[in-house]
């Protein structure tokens, strides 16, 4: 009787205690679910990453392309200018040419005799003085239309200068930046082209099983993640 009485309270504490024992035993630890819940996001946060570099990669090599646009225009725009600039000295030489022929023809004609003493001498008469004194003041306007023809031509000559000048530094600023958005795209192009390798290395890493957080490689792994992460996109960008 005793004895059945022992089994019998062996058995109740047993029925009674046994099944929570084994329920709380069966129940994952909180760091268990906090690293199987990371692991599943590993996807996702791949992906994100991938998107952003995508856009910083699409966005770097636009405006590579749009600093070449400017380039381009520049260089043009200073092609055109030296060639006005060209035509403008042309002009310059012409109308100081002509100063030159003027003033030779006004002050000394073909008897060797000076304008001034052609209308200084003589005893012609009133109307032959008139005549003489008419003939000096349209040379006197000649005169100051060719000077004035040659003072325009070598302002628009330096004017032009000036526009190539200008025109010039642009075309320097424009390669500059060109060259630095150049490099900037290929940074984030490489950039994006490193983390794609290093996820997809990590994808096919030995022993990897969802849920296991010892499988899990370390750059994904709870409270190393984000360090981890960084550091491996910042060791794959190139310098420059």
């Amino acid at each position: 009787m005793v004895l059945r009485l022992a089994v019998f309270s062996s058995c109740a504490a047993a029925a009674v205690s046994g099944p929570g024992a084994s329920a709380r035993t069966r129940e994952p630890a909180p760091i268990v679910r906090d690293a199987g819940a990371r692991v599943a996001a590993m996807p996702a946060q791949a992906d994100g990453e991938l998107d952003r570099l995508a856009v910083k990669a699409e966005s770097a090599v636009e405006r590579y392309h749009g600093e070449l646009v400017k380039l381009e225009r520049a260089r043009a725009s200073y092609a055109d200018i030296q060639g006005r600039l060209a035509e403008a000295a042309r002009r310059v030489q012409e109308a100081q040419a002509a100063m030159a022929a003027f003033a030779a023809g006004a002050y000394k004609g073909d008897t060797g005799y000076s304008a001034w003493t052609v209308l200084a001498g003589g005893n012609d008469g009133p109307q032959a003085f008139m005549d003489r004194a008419a003939l000096v003041e349209i040379l006197a306007r000649r005169r100051a239309g060719a000077m004035q023809d040659l003072q325009a031509a070598r302002n628009v000559a330096e004017l032009f200068r000036r526009q190539a000048e200008e025109s010039l530094r642009e075309q320097q600023a424009a390669t500059e930046r060109a060259a630095k958005a150049k490099k900037a795209a290929h940074r984030a192009v490489a950039e994006r082209r490193a983390a794609l390798q290093r996820i997809e290395a990590h994808k096919r890493g030995p022993g990897r099983r969802p849920g296991s957080a010892r499988a899990t490689p370390a750059a994904w792994r709870p409270g190393q993640g984000e360090a981890a992460r960084a550091g491996a996109i910042g060791a794959a960008r190139p310098a420059g």
